[in-house]
């Protein structure tokens, strides 16, 4: 949140701004984002701490989708954390088993997106 200005300050802005001392698109300018580069082939890595936050969430979440799934689906359902870890991309895709499903699955009323991965329900059919 910004700082509250005092009503001095506020008349030196707006005497600035009609002098032409301060330019107001040179100041909308600064606040535009930067766009960064990010390698994923050496991506930067989790620190522990950031790793076991994401490990509690992950594991909260699951807690709240075996308590609160049964409820919609009318049958048990055990949701559990297997492993968390940071990988790349490249070696996420060669650990795949040959076949396996990827999807990405939006739920009402969370905004954000999950994947999901099958393969051991692939392997029976």
């Amino acid at each position: 949140m910004g700082e509250v200005l005092s009503q001095n300050e506020i008349d030196s802005l707006l005497k600035a701004l009609s002098s032409g001392e301060l330019d107001v698109d040179e100041m909308k300018d600064e606040d535009k984002k930067q766009v960064k580069n990010y390698d994923f082939a050496r991506p930067a890595k989790f620190s522990k701490e950031h790793l076991r936050t994401l490990e509690i969430i992950f594991e909260h979440y699951g807690r709240l989708l075996s308590t609160n799934l049964p409820v919609y689906l009318r049958k048990n359902v055990q949701v559990e954390v297997m492993n968390s870890e940071a990988v790349t991309y490249s070696e996420f895709s060669n650990a795949l088993s040959n076949p396996v499903l990827l999807g990405i699955v939006t739920a009402s009323p969370l905004k954000e997106a999950l994947s999901l991965r099958w393969h051991k329900i692939l392997d029976m059919l």
